[in-house]
């Protein structure tokens, strides 16, 4: 599954930023996989870096879900990983081309772990 979002560039160039394979729950302790990809108007782009941003319950950032990623040819991938202990319900994965500014963002649920202290 694919989520596009069109975002307008000062530039006037429009950008399609994309979260693609997100799935829309992640369950503690496993890996989020993130296939990320980024499409201009004139072509494919070249090199870059996205700015990986995971924000928790509350909107804030969380450090070790979050990093600069370098992408060749308008595309990346990068796993996340989840922990036992962070917090059940929804968070945000907010995805910017450095260079353009360009921003994407997608929610998804965390689910309690099997056996852990507030799952199943």
């Amino acid at each position: 599954m694919t989520f596009w979002k069109s975002i307008c560039t000062a530039n006037t160039c429009s950008i399609a930023a994309a979260i693609a394979a997100l799935p829309p729950t992640c369950v503690q302790g496993q890996r989020l996989k993130l296939r990320l990809r980024l499409a201009t108007e004139g072509g494919r782009p070249g090199r870059g870096v996205f700015r990986v941003e995971t924000l928790n319950l509350s909107g804030a950032r969380v450090a070790p879900l979050s990093q600069k990623l370098r992408w060749a040819a308008g595309s990346a991938e990068l796993d996340l990983p989840v922990a036992f202990n962070d917090p059940v319900g929804k968070w945000t994965v907010r995805v910017t081309d450095v260079a353009t500014g360009a921003t994407v963002e997608h929610s998804l649920e965390i689910t309690a772990a099997q056996g852990a202290p507030n799952g199943g």
